[in-house]
């Protein structure tokens, strides 16, 4: 069988909620000169996604940030960064169907 080559955890006892996630990506164990060896990077993230609709996400990321903006409580800045092709503008605008962080937030400024 298969196992997975990507874990995510959620990094214990830290004051945030929800708290960063730990994504570990490791390699297929190979022999090199007869040891198996097995490599492995991790990444830290405020949060991974597993697999999701747009409008989870939009939900997750943008909806308390509105909240916070209209209860006077903080103001945001939402931006997308990232190498080109890698989905930004997918992400804050998206596309007919799948409405973005943008249309996501304006919607819900008018909505409270």
């Amino acid at each position: 069988g298969s196992a997975s080559c990507v874990s995510v955890e959620d990094i214990k006892n830290f004051p945030r909620e929800p708290p960063p996630q730990r994504l570990t990506v490791k390699s297929a164990a190979v022999s090199v000169a007869g040891n198996r060896v097995t490599e492995s990077a991790e990444f830290l993230f405020d949060r991974v996604f597993q697999p999701a609709t747009q409008l989870e996400i939009c939900a997750q990321v943008a909806g308390p940030l509105v909240g916070a903006v209209l209860e006077g409580s903080s103001n945001a800045t939402l931006f997308a960064y990232g190498q080109t092709g890698a989905g930004k503008t997918f992400t804050m605008e998206g596309p007919p169907g799948h409405e973005g962080i943008i249309p996501f937030a304006v919607r819900e400024v008018f909505k409270r």
